[in-house]
């Protein structure tokens, strides 16, 4: 076998393994690995970008209540943390930021709807969230990836279109 035939197909598809789907349900496992090991009072998760300090919250938030109580305000924060770290004001720019809140946002309220004890909730949910997280990517590549404006992108994940207009320069206009 040649390098060349990889440069065609996915590693993925060219040894026939799941993909991303594969991949996703490693993060269950890793969530609960990592809510697993012992806490240490100087240990700060290290979140150089936008993307970053959303991801955290899967490992930070307690509950999906929680997560659901700021959501907004992280959103948010996120945007207005991309736009200083020099993401032009506009949907493609502000997009990759936009897609890691949408991941965030349905992993926990689709996929890790915690209700208590993190840990005990994902040692006992463990299958089910790995069950659950084929169903999520399909969904999540189905619905909001294909997302071409502010207005749509809102419209799948319940985001706030005010507040995603409030760092677009100049604001998409509104449909009469």
């Amino acid at each position: 076998m040649n390098a060349d035939s990889f440069s065609i197909t996915s590693f993925s598809l060219h040894s026939e393994g799941g993909g991303r789907e594969s991949n996703m349900q490693y993060l269950g496992i890793l969530h609960l690995y990592a809510v697993s090991l012992p806490a240490a009072a100087d240990i700060e998760l290290e979140s150089n970008t936008p993307g970053d300090r959303l991801t955290a919250f899967l490992f930070t938030e307690l509950t999906a209540a929680s997560w659901n109580d700021q959501r907004d305000d992280v959103l948010r924060a996120a945007l207005n943390d991309a736009v200083l770290n020099g993401a032009a004001s506009t949907w493609q720019a502000l997009k990759p930021t936009l897609l890691t809140w949408a991941f965030v946002n349905a992993y926990f309220n689709k996929v890790i709807p915690i209700t208590d004890d993190r840990l005990e909730w994902l040692r006992s949910h463990v299958a089910d969230t790995i069950q659950k997280t084929r169903l999520f990517v399909d969904d999540f590549d189905q619905n909001v990836l294909p997302c071409e404006d502010p207005a749509e992108f809102c419209d799948v994940t319940g985001a706030s279109l005010a507040d995603v207009n409030m760092f677009l320069n100049p604001p998409p206009q509104q449909q009469a």
